[in-house]
């Protein structure tokens, strides 16, 4: 099945053949428990994409803080899922240790193991188009806007918080990673910034300069050429390295400007 769905990426043999940079998609295989992400390999050997895999797997660790490192740190295995999927096809694959113990109260799992690992796999689902890429840029999210409904050719303000440090940076295989400064962010209407058509609008600091590794950004937004209907607001920043981080998105409403008003029931 997953060879069915995945196209092969990683051409050669060998523990340090890398894959693709650009290959779409993820593999992650769910376990309990002992809070980890891991990657390969289940042996002593490193990838060819290890350092993308170490991006990777601390942006994924930082929402459940979970250790994140190499498989072969929790103990040595062989023929695993991950080291199945990566090796043969070159697809990004990492498991997930949920948890503190293989049978754990419902509460728990409601109250911690749930809401924490959904907002991680947010973050993988985010990342889909490049995750090889895609986690070495900061982070964009709590995209919103100041009216969630508008009349068309009305002005909209689109908020949104960039942040490169939402790295799970302690413990864990390969050593902490750095954090940039964020450079830029941009804003899309209708379109990610990788499909064709899509334009980038340059989104502010709101504290009037790129300068720090978490940034507020806003832009404001003319809706005149926007037809009504439902829009997808996406948001995409880069860092000083210039590598474009996931982006993240809010809805904007937009209704037609009426034709004609009526005032206290009457038309004029």
């Amino acid at each position: 099945y997953v060879q069915s769905i995945f196209p092969d990426t990683r051409p050669g043999v060998g523990a340090a053949v890398p894959a693709d940079p650009d290959t779409q998609g993820l593999f992650l295989d769910m376990h309990s428990f002992t809070g980890l992400v891991l990657w390969p390999w289940g042996t002593s050997s490193v990838t060819g994409n290890d350092l993308a895999f170490r991006h990777l797997g601390r942006r994924l660790a930082w929402f459940n803080d979970y250790v994140p490192q190499q498989s072969v740190a929790l103990y040595a295995t062989y023929g695993t899922t991950i080291d199945f999927a990566y090796g043969e096809l070159g697809v990004p694959a990492l498991t997930y240790e949920l948890g503190t113990a293989f049978f754990e109260p419902c509460s728990t799992f409601e109250s911690t193991v749930l809401p924490d690992n959904l907002a991680s796999l947010d973050y993988a689902a985010r990342s889909l188009h490049a995750p090889y890429r895609l986690p070495s840029g900061p982070d964009s999210y709590d995209v919103a806007v100041d009216a969630a409904s508008v009349v068309q050719g009305d002005t909209v303000r689109i908020t949104a918080i960039v942040n490169d440090s939402r790295y799970r940076n302690t413990g864990g295989s390969g050593g902490a990673l750095p954090i940039q400064t964020v450079a830029s962010a941009r804003l899309y209407v209708g379109l990610l910034p990788w499909q064709d058509g899509a334009i980038g609008l340059a989104m502010h600091a709101s504290d009037g300069s790129f300068n720090s590794n978490t940034e507020t950004v806003h832009r404001d937004l003319d809706t005149s050429a926007l037809p009504p209907g439902r829009h997808l607001i996406y948001v995409q920043g880069s860092d000083s390295n210039g590598d474009a981080g996931p982006p993240s998105a809010t809805f904007l409403d937009v209704a037609a400007n009426p034709d004609y008003l009526f005032i206290d029931g009457f038309e004029p």
